[in-house]
């Protein structure tokens, strides 16, 4: 089904955040391991993922699961290195290059996808008028911002609204960093993973959790741990349906 979408999974050794975050443990399995399982599961072919890495331990872990690895030029691997840099050269480097049209980006950062969610994007954007499509957190518009003149709110506090009462229009969405789906002429012209007609896809907040610091390690790592990773094997709808019963 998707034999022309490549999915690439940049997972550079080191980090300055969190050192070595790509491979550490969540309830025992290296962070990468999701977003490899979570492609193999959604119906990309495995010769179609391409682990995109300088570290061999990673290596290991996707040549234990069956996946392509490109080893990563040093020069690709800095702090100043973008992620564009590194899907041009996954992509160029791989032996389908001739035949991909589309560039599927899972980072191991954002290790949380419930079932199907993968293809539910693909299939999203590939049957609709998209070049690009990226993944968002839905939140009322309760932010405060900061300045030189200090912190200002983008809502009245005197006469702050119930989230019933939002509407559509009161929602900002954050790009959350979880899924990206890219044309290939879009990636090469604009060296940007996101084009002018972009599908904007909500998804939970849970799924929205980065691994941006030793605090959000440490919580990740308890949600999994909590439930052994059980949650993602099933639908966001699943869930909700299985939980919504039991708590009656």
């Amino acid at each position: 089904m998707f034999e022309d979408v490549l999915c690439v999974i940049p997972a550079r050794a080191g980090s300055k955040g969190i050192p070595n975050k790509n491979k550490k443990p969540l309830s025992g399995v290296p962070t990468v391991i999701y977003s490899i399982r979570s492609a193999v599961e959604a119906g990309i072919p495995h010769d179609h993922i391409v682990v995109s890495t300088n570290d061999k331990e990673i290596v290991g872990h996707a040549t234990a699961w069956g996946v392509h690895v490109r080893n990563r030029p040093e020069e690709l691997c800095g702090d100043t290195a973008t992620t564009e840099s590194a899907l041009l050269d996954a992509v160029d480097n791989h032996p389908d290059s001739f035949f991909i049209k589309h560039i599927l980006l899972l980072q191991p950062t954002s290790p949380i996808r419930f079932k199907d969610r993968i293809k539910q994007c693909l299939l999203k954007y590939l049957t609709g008028d998209y070049d690009s499509l990226l993944t968002v957190t839905k939140m009322p518009n309760l932010f405060w911002i900061h300045s030189e003149d200090g912190w200002k709110p983008t809502y009245s506090p005197a006469n702050r609204p119930r989230k019933q009462d939002f509407k559509e229009d009161d929602f900002f969405y954050f790009d959350n960093g979880n899924i990206y789906i890219t044309q290939i002429e879009v990636l090469r012209k604009f060296e940007s993973r996101l084009g002018k007609k972009v599908c904007v896809y909500p998804i939970s907040e849970i799924e929205g959790m980065q691994m941006d610091s030793m605090l959000d390690l440490a919580v990740i790592d308890k949600i999994m741990t909590g439930s052994s990773g059980g949650f993602l094997r099933q639908t966001e709808e699943d869930l909700i349906h299985e939980r919504g019963v039991s708590f009656m």
